[in-house]
């Protein structure tokens, strides 16, 4: 089994806030993915979605307070960057690159102790 020494409830707001982002810019159909993998110090958690990705002029913005690409009234813009605040606070790191062949893949890592 895996441990993880970590506030759950933060864990799951964001585990919840990435599944839910994923699943708002998925396809009909399209998959969604978490695998987690014991890394020896660190556990690190992916999630994939087969969306529309991430416009590279966007792409150092999306943990920002406040920046949101869904229409008024859908988003608040705080879901990233609470998500990227919770992860430093457990000193973990959140990072994005692009699914193949389309998509985002949101990687976190957690250091076991």
């Amino acid at each position: 089994s895996m441990e993880l020494r970590a506030d759950t409830v933060q864990l799951t707001q964001v585990l919840f806030n990435l599944i839910m982002n994923a699943a708002y810019y998925s396809p009909t159909g399209g998959n969604i993915d978490v695998n987690v993998t014991d890394e020896g110090k660190k556990i690190k958690i992916c999630i994939s979605d087969e969306g529309k990705g991430i416009e590279s002029k966007n792409e150092d913005k999306v943990f920002e307070p406040f920046f949101t690409t869904k229409p008024i009234g859908e988003g608040s813009g705080l879901g990233l960057s609470v998500v990227h605040g919770i992860i430093s606070s457990h000193n973990g790191t959140i990072s994005h690159k692009p699914n193949t062949p389309k998509g985002t893949i949101f990687t976190m890592d957690f250091p076991k102790l």
